[in-house]
């Protein structure tokens, strides 16, 4: 059973890289923008720094970070080769499929302790757990006091409903596809025409968002 999985878990590295590579290729100069943009997230910055320190691994976000195979998290591909080698902070509602086979064989690195655990509950509840488990670990905190931004980010994880429900966070941090692009949103006090149209979801509770929400335009 072990042989199986390991030969599936490549497969599914195989296909993700073949993905990586064909958006980057694809949407150099298109995606440019939305990929600094990912680039300038604190825990993207964090996560590049904790794999250089922690792992010798010179890494940056993935072209293809709103791909179904990364769980709704972002993948961070080694510059030496652009393949996936971390997936940070995925969304336990969303791991199936191919998602499932590809982390149950990567290391998944989330923010904080307690986001990590929160994947590790939520998975069991749903019974999406290889038979090894998941290779996980958690950013260390930084020395800085952190913002009170920040903390509330953190305290909003225990108010979300159970995963596979829909978003109750305070703070949703939303990601909807349009066209095949990745577009970041935020809630809206009224429905706008792309709102009726795509279902955002949740990247912190990875669950849809169904209330209003609009692109965010900065």
């Amino acid at each position: 059973m072990r042989s199986r999985n390991a030969e599936s878990r490549a497969r599914a590295l195989s296909r993700a890289s073949a993905i990586e590579e064909k958006v980057r290729q694809l949407h150099r100069r298109a995606g440019s923008k939305l990929h600094s943009k990912l680039m300038e997230r604190p825990d993207v910055q964090r996560a590049v720094e904790h794999l250089a320190r922690e792992h010798g691994i010179d890494a940056t976000a993935g072209w293809s970070w709103s791909e179904a195979h990364s769980a709704g998290g972002v993948p961070l591909i080694d510059r030496e080769d652009w393949t996936p080698v971390v997936v940070l902070d995925p969304a336990p509602g969303q791991v199936s499929g191919d998602a499932l086979r590809l982390l149950a064989g990567m290391l998944l690195l989330f923010p904080t302790r307690e986001w990590q655990k929160r994947f590790d509950r939520n998975t069991r509840r749903r019974r999406k757990v290889p038979i090894d488990g998941y290779r996980t670990e958690h950013m260390e905190a930084p020395a800085t006091s952190e913002p009170a931004g920040k903390a509330g980010l953190k305290a909003a994880v225990p108010q979300c409903r159970r995963a596979g429900g829909p978003c109750r966070c305070p703070e949703p941090e939303l990601i909807v596809t349009i066209s095949g692009q990745p577009q970041l949103a935020e809630p809206s006090d009224r429905m706008t025409p792309a709102a009726a149209l795509y279902t955002a979801s949740c990247r912190t509770c990875g669950g849809p968002y169904d209330k209003p929400w609009r692109c965010r335009t900065s």
